[in-house]
């Protein structure tokens, strides 16, 4: 156990039954590699997040979209894209003063609001490099705009797989046009509810 409550256990402190009071104890023995006795209590401060699908055919779709990026087809790139709007636009309210020897890089903890943008980000599978672009808002124009910055970075002579969440903004009929006069490009949808399996969502988190 990391962070905080693994400082506490170390130094042979742990939770009472009831919330808020500590005492020192020693701590609870543990079996085998490490896991915690039968005996110990679940600490109340854990949380566990579960999801209920209703798609029948969601293990075959996310069997897809990590094959696809383990194994990809020769000559073709894979990226994870997603737009990430509603960014704040937030600045330092002095300058930073950078790291020097000896002491560590300085900023202020208070910041200026400078509104809003919307990130367009790639992350590509094999070398993790991404690219992106800031617009002012989010528009199927805007992400054909992106598209097209796509198309003018990745060699020619290769296609490019894009994971995408399911979105009308991808759908439009000027995207669909798009994707006809550029048949280099195929777009993945990830299944209902698994955005996580989308490489950039772990990059922008």
């Amino acid at each position: 156990m990391g962070g905080f409550p693994g400082f506490l256990r170390q130094c042979g402190v742990r939770m009472r039954e009831r919330p808020g009071s500590l005492r020192r104890t020693p701590c609870p023995p543990h079996r085998g590699s490490g896991g915690p006795s039968a005996g110990s209590r679940t600490a109340s401060h854990r949380t566990a997040t579960f999801k209920l699908f209703t798609d029948p055919y969601v293990i075959d779709k996310a069997h897809d979209v990590v094959g696809l990026c383990l194994e990809p087809p020769e000559r073709t790139l894979v990226f994870g894209a997603d737009e990430m709007s509603q960014i704040q636009a937030l600045d330092r309210s002095q300058p930073v003063l950078p790291m020097m020897p000896g002491a560590p890089q300085r900023i202020t903890h208070d910041y200026v609001r400078a509104g809003t943008t919307t990130l367009f980000a790639a992350l590509e599978a094999a070398t993790g490099k991404v690219i992106g672009s800031l617009h002012r808002r989010y528009r199927a124009e805007d992400f054909k705009k992106f598209r097209i910055q796509l198309d003018q970075e990745i060699p020619v002579g290769l296609d490019a797989h894009l994971l995408l969440h399911n979105c009308a903004t991808h759908k439009t009929p000027a995207i669909k046009t798009w994707l006809v006069s550029h048949p280099r490009f195929h777009l993945n949808i990830t299944p209902t509810g698994s955005s996580w399996l989308n490489l950039v969502m772990r990059w922008s988190a």
